[in-house]
């Protein structure tokens, strides 16, 4: 059996839908922020993404990891503190991880995923056993990247921009199920 795979067309669209949703967010991101710091976490979210959703408007892609890389440096230079640092380096490491791949499948995802976090890892300085929120849950999460994850991920992708709210999520939120 052929493993499924996303179009690049897939990817970049998949890409539009988590910023106009981080966009979407910055009121609660900014609220849930309150409570731990000085509110301003959806502000910068919201101005990274923005810069994303331009920059994926008015460029060019010619690979995976070019896609990624430019989605990553975007955030690093918009985003600002440490969630820029974070969030810029989770996309660079992914891009990383897609060096010389040609097809997105649920392998190569994992696998550029697994680049993205050992990015941010690095970045931090942080080392297994350290009790941070990104060490305490990092484990092998390659079993959730199954065929049938493409699969789900191609569904969203293919969903007309003004039904994405409420079809995208119900679709993600089956991922897990």
């Amino acid at each position: 059996m052929m493993e499924e795979a996303l179009s690049f067309t897939q990817v970049i669209s998949l890409l539009e839908y988590v910023s106009h949703k981080m966009v979407e967010s910055k009121e609660l991101l900014s609220h849930a922020d309150q409570a731990i710091g000085d509110g301003d976490h959806g502000i910068g979210m919201a101005r990274g993404f923005e810069a994303v959703l331009e920059k994926l408007k008015l460029s060019t892609f010619s690979t995976y990891e070019d896609l990624f890389k430019n989605v990553g440096m975007t955030l690093l230079s918009n985003i600002g503190g440490a969630a820029g640092a974070i969030f810029g380096s989770l996309f660079i490491g992914v891009g990383k991880g897609f060096a010389g791949v040609e097809s997105f499948t649920s392998q190569t995802w994992a696998d550029a995923l697994t680049s993205g976090l050992n990015s941010v890892i690095k970045r931090g300085g942080a080392k297994v056993g350290d009790k941070t929120p990104l060490l305490n849950s990092r484990t092998d999460k390659s079993a959730l990247f199954d065929n049938d994850f493409i699969v789900k991920l191609q569904h969203i992708s293919s969903i007309p921009s003004k039904k994405l709210p409420d079809k995208s999520l119900k679709a993600v939120e089956s991922i897990n199920t």
